[in-house]
């Protein structure tokens, strides 16, 4: 299933990881990789 959450965001298109708050997150469907 595909989400989409309409949101404004700085993207550091060299960045290895993703930062977003967790309630985003979680809309999603993202799950940590710690």
């Amino acid at each position: 299933m595909k989400k989409n959450v309409k949101l404004k965001a700085l993207v550091d298109t060299g960045a290895t990881l993703t930062a977003l708050p967790e309630k985003i997150a979680e809309e999603v469907g993202i799950k940590p990789v710690s």
